[in-house]
């Protein structure tokens, strides 16, 4: 009788997901290019790598009709410290948050000018989902601890616990305090309990993510792209204009006895 050996694979390995890209589908992504040319070209760049379509507008250029052809919006304003001026985009963005849509806020003034200034709270209510501005610079990223474990966290790509920040002005960082209805997913180095990334309504079920932060302050770009990626899987998995095409690679591998037991011939 033989003797049969199970090969056991210990998959440690991270997701690529490998799509092809179709260019005229708007079903994926859109990206408002509110910053300044600080953050949104690298957004549309990493985003579409992961096999995301994506189309960007200005704030000018958006309507209730683009905003309703993608399954998730991102709203990018890097470290523009004149953002969210458009009265119009706003109330749009208000309206398809309201009734439901998924969005991705970006920037390191967001939060200073909805609070600070005092002219947007219908926008820090219902959209930032903050309720005040705490500083500028709260050192790198921490990961809360009971979120080390989440699906956000580790799938398609294991986050890590710190990301660093390279913190050069006040536009590139808000720490701000979530709001009764949101979760702190990152806190930052200097204040646990406040928010560099918060969901809403929750971590494990967010219709929208604030990154209180610029993207392109991130010290590694591998982090910033790890972290969009994980954030766009959660909140719409695959890629809806091309299909699943997934492999896994594993990191490593031993032999084990099959089981349960190699002279069953049932085994």
């Amino acid at each position: 009788m033989k003797t049969f050996l199970t090969l056991v694979l210990i998959i440690t390995c991270q997701l690529n997901i490998c799509f092809s890209i179709n260019s005229d589908a708007g079903s994926d992504v859109l990206v408002i290019r509110d910053d300044d040319n600080t953050s949104s070209e690298n957004i549309i760049s990493d985003a579409g790598g992961f096999g995301y379509t994506v189309n960007s507008v200005i704030p000018d250029e958006l309507s209730n009709e683009n905003l309703g052809s993608y399954s998730v919006l991102i709203l990018a304003t890097g470290s523009n410290s004149n953002a969210l001026e458009n009265n119009e985009m706003r109330f749009m963005i208000q309206n398809y948050v309201l009734n439901g849509g998924k969005i991705i806020i970006e920037g390191g003034q967001t939060g200073y000018i909805t609070t600070v200034l005092h002219v947007f709270p219908s926008f820090q209510n219902k959209v930032l989902r903050i309720s005040n501005f705490v500083t500028h610079s709260g050192g790198n990223l921490r990961m809360v601890p009971d979120k080390i474990n989440s699906e956000i966290a580790t799938f398609p790509n294991i986050l890590p616990e710190v990301i660093n920040i390279n913190f050069s002005s006040d536009r590139d960082m808000d720490v701000c305090t979530a709001n009764e209805f949101s979760e702190v997913f990152y806190g930052t180095s200097l204040f646990n309990d406040k928010s560099g990334i918060l969901a809403y309504p929750s971590v494990n079920n967010p219709q929208i993510i604030n990154y209180c932060f610029n993207y392109d302050a991130v010290s590694e770009r591998s982090d910033s792209k790890y972290l969009l990626c994980n954030t766009l899987y959660k909140l719409i998995g695959y890629p809806v204009s091309s299909g699943e095409n997934t492999e896994i690679i594993p990191a490593d591998y031993k032999l084990s006895q099959n089981f349960p037991n190699p002279f069953n011939p049932s085994t």
